[in-house]
């Protein structure tokens, strides 16, 4: 199933009603034997082409910032829920797919994955 704007909302204001704000969006990276599981921080829209992106670090990098930059290390349902609101005031429908970003550091250069 694809992820998508409306299925994002669904979820995260379920979370918040039930008051289950331990609750974490998270990303599975499987290489082998090995899983690296790491929450979700962020949410941002990207005007051309329209996307939804979720936005995750590697542990112990630097915070996230937008580009107005507003701190964006927010990890709670109630956190990325005020940045998904925001980016669906942009005019994005609820079938909008939602993509995973992922910024790390190798020593020298940030690095971009999506």
């Amino acid at each position: 199933m694809k992820l998508t704007l409306g299925i994002l909302i669904e979820i995260l204001e379920d979370w918040m009603n039930q008051n289950l704000n331990e609750n974490r969006i998270v990303a599975q990276f499987i290489a082998d034997d090995n899983v690296i599981t790491i929450p979700v921080s962020a949410a941002y829209y990207q005007v051309d082409p329209q996307n939804l992106w979720l936005l995750t670090r590697r542990r112990d990098e630097e915070d996230l910032y937008d580009d107005d930059g507003v701190l964006l290390n927010d990890e709670s349902p109630c956190g990325i829920y005020k940045q998904v609101r925001e980016a669906e005031s942009e005019n994005l429908g609820n079938q909008t797919e939602v993509g995973i970003e992922i910024w790390f550091t190798d020593g020298e250069d940030d690095i971009q994955y999506r």
